[in-house]
């Protein structure tokens, strides 16, 4: 039997065949996503090191095991809030001053860079700031091939 644990919640793995279709019922990470976005901005643009307000991940779909064959039909959805100052609008969109056509800019400039146009962001000028709310849905529907093996507590 396999005993971990994983993003803080205890597991043990109850043994048996893992062919047949499984549900995700819940995603965890194990490290803060918003402070990693807040690290990965400070580093271009370092007016904008605490613009992502909070970011999350959701997922939903089934994973089915035959022989050898993981055939996935998930979705993931990357959620994120986040409010561009003025200084940081100016160093990451090169925007001088911000009002609510200027929020719709910056929405507009991020769902074109976005790969796969699959971003849907909306964003509002509320005070001095725009402040955005983001939705990166993905889904997954491959079908590679795996192998079992035998894993001890240890490994775990």
């Amino acid at each position: 039997m396999v005993h971990s644990t994983v993003c803080g919640q205890p597991f043990s793995a109850c043994g048996g065949d893992l062919r047949g279709t499984w549900r995700i019922v819940g995603v965890c990470l194990e490290s803060d996503l918003t402070k990693l976005y807040n690290q990965d901005r400070a580093d271009a643009w370092n007016a904008c090191a605490d613009s992502c307000v909070s970011a999350t991940v959701a997922a939903s779909g089934t994973v089915t095991y035959t022989d050898q064959v993981a055939t996935y039909d998930v979705t993931t959805v990357e959620i994120t809030s986040d409010s561009y100052s003025p200084a940081c609008a100016s160093q990451r969109y090169a925007i001088s001053s911000l009002d609510q056509k200027m929020c719709d800019r910056i929405s507009a400039v991020e769902t074109l860079l976005y790969p796969g146009g699959s971003l849907e962001e909306n964003c509002k000028y509320v005070g001095s700031d725009c402040r955005c709310e983001s939705r990166v849905p993905t889904t997954n529907r491959d079908s590679p091939g795996y192998t079992m093996s035998t894993v001890s507590s240890s490994t775990v």
